[in-house]
């Protein structure tokens, strides 16, 4: 894994993301301990971040099929440079006390926006810039910017929020987006417009056309449902992203209000996930031949294993080890998630599914932020996180009881698509 490092294109795109979600993690919990402090209210904190992800949800379609043939380079660097602009607002905001609930609602609207925009672009990326043999490397290299940041980060943010204010945290992350910005305008890409298939006369008269591009931006939806092993990397997907968003928020709630832990208590168990998310990192290269299948199901029980301590304990120290446990095998989980699903997508559809999956992620996250947010408002945060690791649990059973995946990750291949009446068929294995 080591031997991609030597890439400049890696060495950049690596820093970019390392710094970006460094600076998230400061926001991620400076943002809701502003509003916690404010209100005291966990479903205000769930109803601000749900704000973020209303815009990805409805326009991830759209906004693939555009950018599926437009330099994915230059939308990147417009899409972080929104970013940094989004943040740097709620900045100055907070330094003039006038972080209000509906400012930080538009501003996280916008970042949702961009965001879209700049993962779209990215992951479309990816495949050009390294090849697809190295996908594996790449994914689980930027899992370990993940894990860097995540074991620092959050002790940062604490010590930060603690010492010097919710205002100057945040500017930590306004700055991550603009050096990011910088790491993308640096990279050498060659952008190589797809050319797209001439459609028959009658397929682009009146209502025919507009029918055969809306069927055309939902191709990504179709493959995501496309068979029966697709329907179950589309169920990971849900619940990678149901269980980060719901033991994030309740974990932070649980930690302030009900063991009163200041902030930089609360930042080390964060970081606690990101000492377990570095170890994964390091067991995902050495385990990667395994059958994944297998594998992924073994980590899910590991990562419920996780929860289900958090979820029996008032101790501290046990919070930190579940939470050790949980994003530890969760990050190796999100390696495999995301190598099968570039895998076995063509090129020319890379832009549509990753823009569907953005749909699937951020439904799921707007789910989750509201299941985790109402249910701690009114019953406590100890019964959702019992659901989360039964979710969790049982994903898992789904993959060790299924004997047909017991290939290598890096083993699984595109295989080319076939159209017929503007309907895409998908297969995984030959």
């Amino acid at each position: 894994m080591l031997n991609i490092f030597k890439d400049k294109n890696f060495r950049l795109l690596w820093l970019g993301q390392f710094l970006t979600i460094f600076g998230t993690r400061f926001s991620e919990l400076a943002l809701p301990w502003i509003v916690l402090n404010a209100t005291g209210s966990p479903l205000k904190v769930g109803l601000v971040i749900i704000c973020q992800h209303i815009g990805p949800m409805i326009l991830a379609v759209p906004v693939g099929n555009w950018v599926e043939n437009k330099n994915k380079k230059i939308v990147s660097l417009f899409a972080d440079f929104t970013q940094f602009l989004a943040v740097a607002i709620l900045v100055v905001a907070a330094f003039f006390d006038n972080l209000t609930l509906p400012i930080i609602g538009g501003l996280l609207f916008l970042l949702g926006m961009a965001s879209l925009f700049f993962r779209v672009a990215f992951n479309s990326m990816l495949p050009a810039v390294f090849g697809r043999e190295r996908l594996v490397d790449v994914h689980n290299s930027f899992e370990g910017a993940d894990a860097v940041s995540t074991l620092i980060g959050p002790i940062l943010a604490g010590l930060s929020i603690s010492f010097i204010g919710a205002a100057w945290t945040l500017s930590i992350d306004a700055l991550s987006f603009l050096l990011s910005f910088l790491t993308i305008l640096f990279i050498t890409y060659s952008f190589d417009p797809i050319e797209k298939e001439k459609k028959s006369q009658e397929s682009i008269e009146g209502t025919k056309k507009l029918k055969g591009s809306f069927l055309e931006a939902f191709d990504g939806i179709k493959y995501l449902l496309g068979n029966k092993i697709q329907r179950l990397l589309t169920l990971t997907q849900f619940t990678l992203y149901f269980s980060t968003i719901s033991v994030g928020l309740l974990v932070l709630v649980l930690t302030k209000q009900e063991l009163e832990l200041n902030a930089t208590l609360v930042g080390i168990v964060f970081s606690s996930a990101g000492l377990g998310n570095l170890l994964g990192v390091v067991v995902m290269a050495k385990v990667k031949q395994i059958g994944w299948g297998k594998l992924l199901g073994s980590i899910f029980m590991v990562s419920s294993l996780g929860v289900f301590l958090i979820t029996i304990s008032s101790s501290f120290g046990i919070f930190c080890i579940g939470m050790f446990f949980f994003d530890g095998a969760l990050s190796m989980a999100f390696v495999l998630y995301g190598t099968a699903r570039q895998s076995i997508t063509p090129d020319r559809l890379l832009a549509r599914v990753g823009s569907a999956g953005v749909i699937v992620s951020s439904g799921t996250i707007l789910f989750a932020t509201s299941f985790s947010s109402t249910l701690a408002e009114f019953i406590g945060s100890r019964i959702p996180l019992g659901i989360t690791s039964a979710l969790i649990f049982t994903t898992g059973l789904f993959y060790i009881f299924n004997r047909s995946l017991d290939k290598p990750i890096s083993k699984v291949e595109p295989i080319e698509l076939e159209k017929k009446k503007e309907e895409v068929l998908y297969e995984v294995y030959k």
